[in-house]
């Protein structure tokens, strides 16, 4: 299994966010966060079904979750596609809406990603896109939890009761994560050289 750092270096360091994308909690009880599929063959619709009821029947309280399955993941559009093409995907869909009448739901920092089959057993990727580490703003993270937690984890960074270190200390101990404290950028990889990577990867696999 890839690892969630290395997954994380074929995305920008950071992301093009502006002050209203950072402004969340005034879109709470509106921003729905959006479920992502990667897994190959693709997920048939019963699949998905169940995987959007998992996530949400975990959340608190009683099991009303704030996830949804997006249309990519209804029509297989990420399957077998590397997390670069979500993270894409994601940017332009949170702001479809914004100039029109009704507003995007598309909650703008945070997302879910089911990259194996057996979710359950293998848990999913929480991404969010300004995980302030180090205090630096717009930071894109990628996290591995259960799939109990993938929704509440999106809540909690939403009104601050936890934050991504929280998460990634978590994974490191449930999931074998790396060790969030260690040096996260002892393989010498820059801003500069971080992001030509993730546009030579994309490039590669076009």
């Amino acid at each position: 299994m890839t690892s969630t750092k290395e997954l994380e270096k074929t995305l920008p360091r950071k992301a093009p966010n502006t002050e209203r994308h950072r402004e969340v909690l005034g879109g709470l009880g509106r921003y729905k966060f959006q479920i992502y599929s990667t897994v190959s063959p693709a997920l048939d619709g019963e699949a998905l079904e169940r995987l959007e009821r998992d996530i949400n029947s975990a959340a608190e309280p009683e099991g009303t979750g704030s996830s949804v399955l997006s249309p990519a993941a209804r029509s297989g559009e990420h399957a077998g596609r590397p997390l670069r093409d979500v993270y894409e995907y994601h940017l332009r869909a949170r702001d479809a809406g914004e100039d029109a009448d009704e507003k995007s739901t598309v909650h703008p920092l945070y997302f879910v990603v089911a990259d194996k089959a057996d979710w359950k057993r293998e848990g999913l990727l929480a991404v969010h896109l300004d995980c302030r580490y180090d205090e630096e703003q717009d930071r894109v993270g990628v996290g591995r939890c259960g799939v109990d937690w993938a929704d509440s984890w999106g809540v909690n960074l939403d009104v601050v009761n936890m934050d991504w270190m929280d998460l990634k200390q978590a994974e490191h101990e449930e999931w074998g994560g790396d060790d969030p404290y260690a040096d996260e950028d002892e393989d010498g990889d820059d801003d500069d050289e971080r992001d030509a990577k993730a546009g030579e990867d994309k490039k590669a696999d076009e």
